[in-house]
């Protein structure tokens, strides 16, 4: 197959060939150059990434004008017209690992230190993911602040840690560290929500278990002048004082709220299950 070889203009690096059609990528730092078709382009603040093709093409030429690139479908399977500022492997990871949590306590399956296993719940919701609560999270989140949001209209749990750690990792972490008071200190018969677990770690781990919530939606930023990740999840319910936590039960899903049945998995109950 014929190839043309282009000449590498100022701060463009080969980033590597793959497949028989042997096409070249490069990576361009604060600079657009124009190489004739473009068949891909992924923006951010301080990248560019993309591919040509040859097609007789033989020189590099500046061009100011990005309007002509083609730009890479980026739009959300999880979320319809949330921020591409947030990635789907992250909205499923925070998605998934509060249901999780939330199944495994709903089945009596989740490690309580005070009475070994937590009581289970007689109703417990799967959570979906949401736009109006990602948007809340990502309204309020910022490396200028580095601290949860004081008395928000919805629920919300904040977490910070390295900015080393990728966004899924992150989440995975702030899930752990969530959760982990039920694990390390436990609620025993105590599951009415209270003052020192306002003001305590139990507050964010009542947040993933508040059987009453039916909807999500989550914000990462990394910060690399303070050397921190910040996540923050919104929630669609906010747990008062004296609320349980969640409701107890002998069976999980006995019963389910209208509209609504028993997830495929079990233990949660879903608006309209998957079969």
């Amino acid at each position: 197959m014929h190839m043309v070889h282009h000449a590498i203009p100022p701060l463009a690096k080969p980033l590597f060939f793959y497949g028989s059609s042997m096409q070249p990528h490069y990576l361009i730092q604060r600079t657009t150059y124009w190489m004739g078709p473009v068949t891909a382009l992924i923006m951010t603040k301080y990248q560019m990434k993309f591919s040509i093709r040859d097609e007789g093409h033989k020189k590099w030429g500046y061009h100011s004008d990005i309007s002509r690139m083609k730009v890479v479908d980026k739009v959300s399977k999880v979320c319809s017209g949330c921020s591409e500022d947030i990635t789907d492997d992250f909205r499923l990871t925070a998605m998934n690992m509060h249901n999780y949590y939330r199944r495994l306590l709903a089945t009596g399956w989740a490690v309580d230190k005070k009475i070994y296993y937590a009581k289970p719940a007689k109703t417990m919701n799967k959570l979906v993911y949401v736009k109006t609560l990602e948007d809340a999270a990502l309204n309020y989140i910022s490396c200028d602040k580095e601290v949860p949001e004081n008395d928000p209209p919805v629920g919300e749990s904040f977490w910070k840690g390295s900015y080393e750690l990728s966004h899924v990792d992150a989440m995975k972490e702030a899930m752990k560290e969530w959760w982990q008071p039920l694990e390390a200190t436990g609620l025993g018969d105590e599951l009415s929500y209270t003052n020192e677990m306002q003001q305590g770690p139990f507050k964010y781990f009542a947040n993933i278990a508040h059987d009453k919530t039916t909807e999500i939606g989550c914000a990462v930023k990394t910060c690399l002048k303070q050397g921190t990740t910040l996540i923050d999840c919104r929630y669609n319910n906010v747990i008062s004082v004296d609320d349980p936590i969640y409701e107890v039960g002998t069976m999980p899903c006995r019963p389910c709220p209208t509209n609504s049945a028993c997830s495929k998995l079990g233990g949660l109950c879903e608006i309209n299950p998957t079969p």
